[in-house]
């Protein structure tokens, strides 16, 4: 068991969504290794296959990997879907 977590770039303009048994780690190396800050968006207890089925759902609006557009549809969806809270 681990954490489907929700990453926000800097634009606010695309969600990273991923998978971690550690988020707060995750955050930690990405922010290492990434120029550009990404801040919390919000965290879930969930698996891998939560993950990629969040993945496939939102394929239309995939950027690259695990980066999807913020537009309306992907808001409206997370409103339904997720109560996105900000920092956890």
């Amino acid at each position: 068991m681990g954490f489907v977590y929700f990453f926000m770039s800097p634009d606010c303009e695309a969600v990273k969504i991923g998978f971690s048994a550690n988020p707060y780690m995750r955050l930690a190396n990405y922010k290492t290794a990434h120029y550009q800050d990404v801040a919390w968006e919000d965290i879930y207890p969930g698996t891998p296959a939560d993950e990629i089925a969040l993945h496939k759902f939102l394929e239309p609006h995939r950027i690259q990997r695990e980066w999807f557009r913020l537009n309306d549809a992907v808001r409206d969806f997370f409103s339904k879907t997720y109560k996105m809270r900000g920092s956890p």
